[in-house]
């Protein structure tokens, strides 16, 4: 058996079945794969016939998800495994715990030690000040134009308005911003994103969570910040 032509039989089950939810593009597939698939499915015993799977030979899809950004290209040759039968098993992303974190951890960082992510990803008043350079040189930009008919003046104001209401927003992150990331230990357990942004720390980072409607999160990071790893359950957008 060709173990290539192998993979791409199982990927093309996989497509198919899923893990999340199906994708809102057509699959260009020979007409009745799905349908073979659906039996398959309808119990834990439900077998399909092998000989039904004979005449896909050749495999294309085209799935997209707008929602992540992602499209998959399939388009493969499929061999069929010389058995009578196939079972098709439909799978579900899998909700993390704490507990099945900590092997991660230690397969790839051992016991070092590692600080919150979160914390170290936050902005800081040097990574904004040249943010609110560009914003003021902007404005001033705008300030300086010399509008030669009313409603070219009524635009030069609505502009020099956007810029400002820009250069306040960024002085206010200025104004909470630390003036260096935090280097806390982490003792890396999954955090509430709710209760996180209920809190009022480091509102951007956790708004921008609740956004993707991520429930726990845990992000920790070596300290040199060259490593990482990070953990999202997430209903929608996969864990």
């Amino acid at each position: 058996m060709n173990k290539n032509r192998m993979t791409a039989l199982g990927l093309a089950l996989l497509l198919l079945t899923g893990c999340a939810e199906n994708p809102d593009s057509d699959i260009v597939v020979h007409k009745d794969m799905e349908k073979l698939i659906d039996e398959a499915q309808q119990t834990d015993e439900s077998k399909a016939e092998v000989a039904d799977f004979a005449q896909f030979d050749h495999y294309t899809a085209e799935l997209e998800n707008e929602a992540l950004h992602v499209t998959v290209h399939a388009d493969a040759d499929v061999d069929i495994p010389q058995t009578d039968k196939l079972s098709v098993f439909r799978v579900k992303q899998h909700t993390f715990t704490n507990a099945d974190i900590e092997p991660f951890r230690q397969a790839f960082f051992g016991d070092a030690q590692l600080y919150d992510g979160i914390l170290m990803s936050q902005e800081t008043k040097s990574d904004l000040e040249p943010q609110i350079a560009n914003a003021r040189a902007q404005l001033d930009e705008v300030t300086a134009l010399e509008p030669k008919t009313d409603g070219e003046a009524r635009d030069r104001e609505t502009m020099m308005q956007e810029h400002q209401r820009w250069l306040d927003a960024l002085q206010e992150r200025y104004e909470n911003a630390p003036f260096e990331a935090s280097l806390v230990p982490t003792d890396g357990k999954l955090q509430n994103v709710a209760e996180k942004l209920a809190s009022g720390e480091n509102q951007t980072y956790w708004k921008w969570l609740s956004d993707l409607e991520s429930e726990e999160v845990v992000e920790m990071r070596t300290a040199d910040n060259h490593a990482s790893l990070f953990v999202s359950n997430n209903p929608d957008r996969g864990n």
